[in-house]
């Protein structure tokens, strides 16, 4: 079923497990540039969409009735592989706790 269209901008292509970890790596429809443009047209850094994906990873995660939420909660770890379209590496989030 991958890669799997999340939206217009972004697509999960590969997922495996090793352990007591999960990876999933994300490709973005576009590349570096355009991210930066589009954040300076926002008024947002790079270092607020950071913390944006992070929040939102957690989220995810770790919301009441997520599959992935006891996963975490014993000892498990989710990692989102960010990448640019080119396949260039964009960031690593990690979700490690649900506290």
């Amino acid at each position: 079923m991958l890669p799997l269209r999340l939206n217009q901008n972004l697509s999960i292509q590969t997922v495996f497990a090793e352990r007591h970890s999960v990876t999933l790596t994300a490709k973005f429809e576009y590349d570096k540039t355009t991210l930066d443009r589009v954040l300076a047209d926002a008024g947002m850094s790079n270092d607020q969409m950071l913390d944006v994906m992070r929040k939102n990873a957690k989220g995810a995660v770790c919301a009441t009735n997520a599959p992935a939420k006891p996963f975490i909660e014993n000892g498990g770890l989710i990692r989102y592989l960010y990448r640019f379209n080119d396949g260039s590496k964009y960031t690593t989030v990690l979700v490690a706790s649900c506290a």
